[in-house]
């Protein structure tokens, strides 16, 4: 029967003019009928969006992750933030006092280690303990004089720089400090090792800043630090950003800067994902220009996900704006995700938008949605196939009582087996009726009858006591030569109620047919006709 479907449709497409079997055409109907419900319903889901069900969820789930990161990141920045203005306040004096005592101006360090490193000394233990109450990875200040001058074109500054060494929590418990940059004395008095890319001072590399820092000179701490953008260290794979608070004096003089750092590891360490739904996903900040994210000059967390590709640092990120969420689209890979604006600074270079952001690799987004949505084609196949298994379940129901009909009226044997089907039933009726007017105007021209089954003819006598009082009313018109409708009339009953009495009185007599009621009936007249007259 499948098989027969695309010839079907061939013929139809042709035009064809060649007869198709009732069947055919039924299950052709019932099988159209299916793919119609089948489009009509996918278009009303289509239309409620009830086929984005993963992207909506996804568009939940990232919108809830990144509002929690934004704000545990702005949390963390504030923190670490009023950590720096409180180092600032607390260097300021040192500073100044030491000037006071010596009789100098921050200029007149300029070419002077001494002082410089005396300053350090001063300074170290602050620094120190700032480093130990911010969650950050390093500490800092410059001050605004260097003991080269003459030999770095004005473009290094003096200060110290102390960082965690081999950073492997975010909360370390006595931590061990390296020194990044200031003198390798002071490191030695207080048993710090120095960094891998030590330095006795700042290059203008470590400070692009500086300057844009140097003519803020507000006196409100609290409206003129800065927080930078990623800066990498010279020959070293990771980079830091850098809060920077001004050192004013209370004459409003320049001292310099201090603040704090974080470090791209440590950022890693302190936003790796913790959702297990998302083992690939992640969290930047990153500057935003041009609906373009700069990775470069941000930082990233990492993915749960040991076995996913880590995202490329040096890559920019193109944004699409979608519906449900972004799409951001790199050099070799593409993300989906949300971002949201943060403030991190009231002072700006006014050339990018700092945005945190929840990155998922595209390829594990939409092999997941993949396997979300497999249970819903797996519903439709299984919903199309049963289909189909009623439509073929369905033409037999209906064109088989019809087949039955035609081929008793093929074989010309009419019987009293009903096909359910009314039209088929009433023709059957008609024939069998006339059949036996027929059979009634032959048997009239006729003087002998046509033989029956002696047998048979016995239990059509002997089973005439077991006809119920109505049964036997019906009986006693046959007897008259009445026909259905005239016993459905002279009996002031329904024609439907007649056709169950008949089907009755076939069964107890065991009949099959009212041309063989009618032949039996001649035989018991003749033969009571013929005990008449014998008498």
């Amino acid at each position: 029967m499948l098989k027969k479907i695309p010839v079907l449709l061939k013929q139809l497409q042709k035009g064809s003019n060649a007869s198709f079997t009732l069947r055919s055409r039924l299950l052709f109907y019932f099988f159209s009928l299916t793919l119609v419900g089948i489009a009509a319903v996918l278009l009303i889901i289509s239309l409620s969006g009830s086929l984005s069900i993963s992207e909506r969820q996804m568009e939940k789930l990232s919108d809830l992750e990144l509002s929690l990161f934004s704000e545990r990141l702005t949390e963390h920045f504030d923190m670490v933030t009023a950590r720096g203005i409180e180092l600032s306040s607390n260097l300021t004096p040192i500073i100044e006092d030491y000037l006071k005592d010596n009789s100098l101006s921050i200029s007149d360090l300029n070419n002077n280690g001494e002082h410089l490193r005396q300053l350090q000394v001063l300074c170290y233990q602050t620094l120190y303990s700032s480093l130990q109450t911010a969650n950050c990875s390093g500490a800092y200040f410059v001050l605004d004089a260097s003991v080269n001058t003459g030999l770095s074109d004005e473009s290094s500054r003096s200060g110290m720089c102390i960082k965690l060494e081999n950073i492997n929590t975010t909360q370390p418990i006595h931590s061990k400090i390296a020194l990044f940059r200031g003198s390798h004395l002071v490191a030695r008095d207080n048993n710090c090792k120095l960094h891998s890319r030590w330095d006795l001072e700042f290059t203008k590399e470590d400070l692009p800043f500086y300057e844009m820092l140097k003519e803020q000179k507000s006196l409100n701490l609290n409206k003129s630090y800065y927080w930078s953008k990623a800066i990498p260290i010279e020959n070293a794979w990771d980079e830091n950003m850098m809060l920077c608070v001004p050192m004013i004096s209370d004459s409003g003089d320049f001292l310099g800067i201090c603040g704090m750092e974080i470090s791209n590891l440590y950022f890693k360490l302190s936003y790796a994902m913790e959702n297990p739904g998302f083992p690939d996903g992640l969290h930047i900040l990153v500057p935003m220009k041009n609906h373009k994210l700069y990775l470069y000059n941000g930082l990233t967390g990492s993915m749960i996900s040991q076995s996913g590709h880590d995202i490329d640092s040096a890559d920019n990120l193109t944004i699409y704006y979608k519906k449900y969420f972004n799409y951001y689209e790199g050099t070799e890979n593409t993300y989906i995700g949300q971002h949201k604006p943060v403030t991190l600074s009231p002072v700006s270079d006014n050339e990018y938008t700092w945005v945190c952001a929840f990155l998922v690799p595209a390829g594990s987004y939409l092999s997941q949605a993949a396997s979300e949505r497999l249970w819903v084609i797996l519903v439709s196949l299984g919903f199309l196939a049963l289909s189909l298994i009623l439509c073929i379940w369905f033409s037999h129901r209906y064109v088989d009582p019809i087949m039955t009909g035609i081929n008793a009226i093929r074989s010309n044997n009419v019987t009293n087996e009903k096909t359910n089907i009314e039209e088929i039933d009433d023709l059957l009726d008609f024939l069998a009726a006339r059949e036996e007017a027929v059979f009634v105007k032959q048997e009239d021209n006729k003087e002998e009858l046509p033989p029956v089954d002696l047998e048979q003819y016995q239990y059509f006598i002997d089973s005439l006591s077991t006809l119920s009082p109505a049964e036997q009313r019906v009986f006693d018109l046959y007897l008259k030569e009445y026909k259905a409708k005239d016993i459905a009339a002279s009996l002031c009953l329904s024609l439907n109620t007649i056709k169950y009495h008949n089907a009755n009185i076939y069964g107890k007599l065991n009949v099959s047919s009212r041309k063989e009621l009618l032949l039996f009936i001649k035989h018991m007249q003749k033969m009571q006709e013929s005990a008449e007259n014998e008498i």
